[in-house]
Formats: structure tokens, sequence, C-alpha cells
């Protein structure tokens, strides 16, 4: 039973962002607010791609945990279907410009998807690819929130909070990179970070320099040494 609810949950997260951004759910779409406040951290269009990479990737991961679920907790399906919930909930926060609540939606979203990447064994690597892009991309956007909510109480101080955001984004993926000898993670704060990059090239160069740099030293990992792909 708890397998159906994991399915269910997914498609009606699935389908509530499609109808949220369709309507727009109170008259704005997810961008459009995201663009409000001119924030430093703000990604180029082409950034949000990712996150239609990430939901067919999950829908895989879906079904390997399914077929292999010795592999994973018993935790594991009730926190994925949580998970599902707050993804929800984030976007009615979000459209309804409730900018700190949104804050606290994704900070308690990626914590519980961090404990679904910790939670599945090495050995489903099926399953583990998918999640580690989720949860890369989803801690790139817990920084990108944060620093919107920053400018909207006017509080980035220039380009240094922002900047600051940035090296922490690094310095997981770096860490994550190694410790973990995760392949995944890091292409999604790789492809976040460029797309900060040529979104904010014109407002902000510090930060979209910033940007590049670390996404560039992120790439050279994979040069330095093969990993074990999780």
């Amino acid at each position: 039973m708890q397998i159906i609810w994991m399915f269910l949950t997914y498609l009606a997260m699935l389908a509530f962002h499609v109808v949220a951004e369709w309507l727009p759910l109170n008259g704005m779409t997810a961008n459009e607010i995201s663009k409000e406040y001119q924030a430093s951290l703000l990604p180029a269009d082409f950034g949000f791609i990712i996150w239609g990479v990430i939901c067919l990737a999950l829908f895989i991961s879906m079904v390997s945990v399914a077929s292999r679920k010795s592999l994973v907790s018993s935790k594991w399906i009730p926190r994925f279907i949580v998970s599902n919930f707050l993804s929800i909930f984030f976007t009615i926060s979000w459209h309804y410009n409730w900018i700190f609540l949104s804050v606290i939606l994704l900070l308690i979203w990626v914590v519980t998807v961090q404990r679904l990447y910790q939670e599945i064994d090495r050995r489903n690597k099926i399953a583990r690819f998918p999640l580690s892009l989720y949860f890369g991309g989803l801690s790139v956007s817990f920084f990108i929130v944060l620093d919107i909510y920053l400018a909207k109480i006017h509080a980035e101080l220039g380009s240094v909070l922002p900047i600051l955001l940035l090296i922490i984004g690094f310095l997981l993926a770096f860490t994550i990179r190694y410790r973990e000898q995760n392949f995944a993670y890091p292409l999604s704060v790789i492809w976040l970070y460029l797309s900060i990059f040529f979104g904010q090239l014109s407002p902000h160069p510090n930060t979209a320099y910033t940007a590049i740099f670390f996404a560039f030293l992120l790439i050279l990992t994979y040069f330095s040494r093969r990993p074990k792909v999780h």
C-alpha cells in the first residue's frame, strides 16, 4: 500500500505543479515571483530545465525502490511521500508570495531529501543517482530562495551574502563529491551555477563570476580521479 501512495503522491505533486503554472496560481508564475525581487542568485530561465530531468529521474528511482525494497530502510517510502507533500506546500507558499514560509518549507524539504539520500543502499545505484541529482538541485534552490528572501528584506549586503551562499554550496558539493564518491550531486550544482552566471552577468557580475568559477572547479573534479558512481 505504501508503494501505491508513493506513486500517487508523486503524480499528484507533478499535476499540482503543472496546474499552478498553467492557471497560474494566485495570478503569477513561479518564475515571475522569483524575478520580482531582483535577487543576486536568480538563475537564467534555462536553469529550471533541470527540474524536468530530476522529476523523470525520480520516477526511475521509485520504480527501482519498488522492485528492491530490501535496499531501503522501512522509513524511506513514508519520507518520500512526505517530500511530495512538502513540494506541494512549498509551491502554494511560493505562489502566494509567502517568501519566509517558503524558506522554512524548503529547508525542511532539503533535510527530508537528505535523509532519503542517506537511507538508500549504495548498491541500489539506479535509485541513488536520481536522488543525488534531487538533493543537489534542492540544496542550491534553497540558497537561491534564501537569497530572494534576503533581497526582499534588503539584507543581501551587496554581493557579500550571495557570494557566501555560493561558497557554502560549492563546499557542500565538493565534500559530497569526494567523501561520498558521488558523481551526480555536483552535476545539479554545476548546472544551476552556470545558469546563475548567465542570469546575473549583467546585473550582478561579481556574483556571476563567482558562480562560474566554482562551477569550473567542480567540473575539474571529474578529471582528477574517476569516482565510483552512487
